[in-house]
């Protein structure tokens, strides 16, 4: 496939939502918990107060050394962010991502009528986006994927028994 990198790299350019794997190996950063420092609205989340919880995302803070990772992998792979929030919350996601310096090659979200656990959402996101699903022969669809970074330990483990290597922290 051919690469669409992001060729505005203007402060004010958003990431694609969309993302074709082309000559770069690619790196995955979940964004909650791993990127983005969440713990001040927990709470909400355990309370299923998703609407809330989704839009206090903007004060999240960014997780420092998770960036210092991010930063260091840009222009040598590809990066790009994945998250459950839904498609609704782009904007408010893209002027996150600008406020913290980062600037990725594409970003991975929640379709609207998507459901499920984080895990299974996640993993449903990175699949669509290999143009693969759950069931399929997938051995040949991960290549350009050579890690991911997930803070999630049922993520984790889900995405390294697909194959994936994956990074953990916190």
């Amino acid at each position: 496939m051919k690469n669409l990198p992001n060729t505005d790299t203007s402060p004010d350019a958003e990431p694609k939502i969309k993302f074709d794997f082309g000559e770069k190996d690619t790196v995955l950063f979940a964004l909650e918990g791993t990127l983005a420092d969440h713990k001040h609205r927990l709470d909400l989340r355990m309370n299923a107060s998703w609407k809330a919880y989704y839009e206090e995302a903007d004060k999240d803070t960014v997780s420092a050394d998770v960036l210092a990772v991010l930063h260091g992998l840009m222009g040598e792979f590809c990066v790009l962010i994945y998250t459950t929030r839904p498609i609704s919350y782009k904007r408010l996601t893209f002027d996150w991502l600008k406020r913290n310096n980062i600037y990725p090659d594409g970003l991975l979200m929640r379709d609207a009528d998507q459901t499920g656990s984080d895990e299974t959402v996640k993993i449903d996101i990175i699949l669509k986006e290999l143009g693969t699903q759950k069931g399929q022969d997938i051995t040949n669809a991960i290549k350009p994927i050579v890690s991911i970074f997930e803070n999630d330990h049922r993520t984790a483990v889900a995405l390294r028994n697909l194959g994936f290597t994956v990074f953990t922290g916190n």
